[in-house]
């Protein structure tokens, strides 16, 4: 089904889509650009039931376009919080997947250790004249 094909309803959940496939920021303030994008694109087809995606386009702007007009608007005050927010959560979830390798290869150094320290030793007895020797 091609964009030019879809009409009303349709076409503006698609329009919708495909603004937020290009909405590059943080998931905060992703979901608010996304709602203030599909209540203004469900807006435009309430006056306008018979609206192709291309008459949204028309209106709008292409996905990306739109995307971007909206990221431009926003306060670079507030994209740099939530910028700096992800990167400590990712810095975060890094070293602690970095601290629990290191103690699952310490646990396992220690039970490779443990299990030489217990290895069976075997040694055989001769009996001689009542007396016991040990090899």
């Amino acid at each position: 089904m091609s964009n030019n094909t879809v009409f009303g309803e349709v076409a503006a959940k698609l329009f919708c889509k495909n603004a937020k496939s290009n909405l590059n920021c943080p998931r905060k303030i992703k979901k608010d650009l996304i709602l203030r994008i599909e209540s203004s694109v469900y807006d435009y087809i309430e006056g306008n039931p018979n609206a192709s995606y291309d008459d949204i386009e028309a209106q709008f702007g292409s996905p990306r376009e739109l995307a971007d007009s909206y990221i431009s608007s926003l306060d670079s005050e507030e994209i740099g919080k939530a910028i700096k927010k992800a990167k400590a959560i990712k810095i975060a979830v890094i070293v602690t997947c970095i601290i629990a390798l290191i103690a699952l290869f310490a646990t396992f150094a220690k039970m490779i250790s443990d299990n030489k320290d217990t290895t069976p030793v075997y040694y055989e007895e001769t009996i001689s004249d009542g007396e016991i020797i040990y090899e």
